[in-house]
């Protein structure tokens, strides 16, 4: 005989199983949130990049929401409420800090522009790939963007765009092919000298020109950094991490050479763009970053990803300036067919010089 108040075993099963079920929940939400921070202190310190710290920086950062996803309906369901507190707290992080999201250009923003183009320089860098690129529309956003100066890295159908150039008169050319001009190329330096070492471990390159129209003088360069997409493959298939470490190695003395080539030209104003194959925050980057201001992280808004073309998750592409510039705008262009996005920015030169310099 059963009392009155007592309970049949059965009712007791269900509430096991949903307690069971909410602290595996809370276990999750921890665990989550505990990775996401572990992951943004590994993105921002600037320090050697071990094997872990290496995949943090290159993978898709919007990959550490993906679980979020799943047990935030769970918590849902479930109206944990500070869990879900937890779980939003995620989310922002992610797509905040994780992502590199950047907010410097709010402020510039509400700018006035500036009154005269008389000191205005607008330049677009593009890495044009290895699969080639639309020719007639990034010279029809030439146009319509009012550019005035075009970089470019990497040689895929070069000459296509040099001879489309040439027919629309009032460009000029250095001899790399690199670096396009509306003003005239006064001056050009030699190109940074090549390096060879194993297989897959590029040279850094560099071109600096001197352009001049009017009173405005300055140098303008193209760069492109080395690239890890080899390693990074073989690393993630075979777990290769010597030659990991051989390569991100290479590229941190590339980079160097490429920040002490731009360092050697402090007479005038200088702007560099390019793909430099490394992401902000990285040791490799310290270099430049340390030396010149990254314009996107100055005054850009989002997150300017550039790589791949299709679904960015990675800021490769930048321009550095030194002193003289006032930067008014960054941002990513549109696709125009490569597997990097071109990057724009708008520049007002404000040591304009009284005297031709010799």
């Amino acid at each position: 005989m059963r009392l009155k108040n007592e309970k049949s075993p059965e009712t007791f099963v269900p509430k096991r199983i949903r307690h069971r079920s909410r602290l595996i929940l809370q276990g999750l939400t921890h665990i989550t949130l505990a990775a996401i921070l572990l992951a943004l202190c590994l993105a921002r310190r600037p320090v050697a990049i071990e094997p872990l710290r290496f995949l943090v920086i290159l993978v898709p950062r919007l990959a550490f929401a993906l679980p979020l996803l799943v047990i935030t309906p769970w918590a849902w369901m479930e109206r944990k409420r500070w869990l879900l507190i937890e779980q939003l707290l995620g989310f922002l992080i992610v797509a905040g800090p994780l992502m590199g999201v950047n907010l410097g250009g709010i402020g510039n923003a509400f700018k006035q522009a500036p009154a005269s183009d008389s000191n205005v320089v607008r330049i677009l860098s593009y890495n044009i790939g290895p699969n080639g690129f639309d020719v007639e529309a990034i010279v029809a956003y030439l146009n319509s963007a009012d550019i005035h100066i075009l970089l470019v890295q990497e040689d895929t159908n070069l000459w296509q765009l040099q001879a489309r150039l040439a027919e629309e008169k009032g460009w000029y050319a250095d001899q790399y092919g690199t670096i396009f001009s509306r003003f005239p190329i006064i001056s050009e330096s030699k190109e940074l000298p090549d390096e060879v070492s194993g297989e897959k471990l590029y040279a850094g390159h560099l071109t600096i020109a001197r352009v001049k129209s009017g009173r405005m003088d300055f140098l303008v360069g193209s760069s492109h950094g080395p690239s890890l997409r080899g390693p990074f493959h073989k690393f993630v298939d075979h777990w290769d991490i010597a030659e990991l470490d051989e390569s991100l190695k290479w590229q941190e003395r590339q980079l160097q050479r490429i920040a002490l080539m731009m360092d050697q030209n402090d007479s005038q104003p200088l702007v560099v763009g390019g793909d430099f194959n490394v992401p902000p925050y990285s040791i490799y980057s310290a270099p430049l970053e340390k030396r010149f201001r990254d314009v996107f992280a100055e005054i850009g808004i989002g997150y300017g990803y550039s790589f791949p073309s299709v679904l960015p998750w990675l800021r490769l592409d930048k321009f550095y300036i030194s002193r003289g510039w006032s930067p008014q705008r960054c941002f990513v262009a549109p696709d125009f067919g490569s597997d990097h996005r071109p990057v724009f920015t708008e520049l007002v030169l404000e040591e304009l010089s009284e005297k031709p310099k010799q």
